[in-house]
């Protein structure tokens, strides 16, 4: 299938979705929401909104008040963003690259290069 399935969810909303039933849209796999809960420590920023894009390669999409993870020096000196997109290899889970805007969604997306770019259609 070359559509892209996403399911958008904050941790908490996530959960109780899944306690509650199905919202219509398919849910992370175990090992992508374990990455996710490594990148709020990550990216700094624990109650960031959160994104996923599925299909075709996993992508994490962060919106909150985030630090640059790679970046030296004190945390406080370290450049901030308002949203970044991860990648993952989608056999491996090993994370592949990751971009961060003062923006939104799309715009990390966007800065992933293509074809990531054209994916902000999908985001809700």
């Amino acid at each position: 299938m070359r559509g892209i399935v996403q399911a958008l969810a904050l941790l908490a909303v996530s959960v109780t979705t899944a306690a509650c039933g199905s919202s219509g849209r398919p849910e992370a796999p175990r090992w992508l929401e374990e990455k996710t809960t490594a990148l709020l420590e990550d990216f700094d920023d624990p109650s960031a909104d959160i994104s996923y894009i599925l299909r075709p390669v996993p992508v994490v999409v962060l919106e909150g008040s985030l630090r640059c993870p790679d970046c030296s020096g004190p945390a406080a000196e370290r450049p901030t963003g308002t949203a970044a997109a991860v990648r993952f290899d989608p056999k491996t889970h090993v994370f592949v690259d990751w971009s961060m805007v003062d923006g939104d969604a799309c715009e990390a997306l966007r800065a992933l290069g293509r074809p990531y770019g054209g994916w902000c259609s999908r985001l809700q």
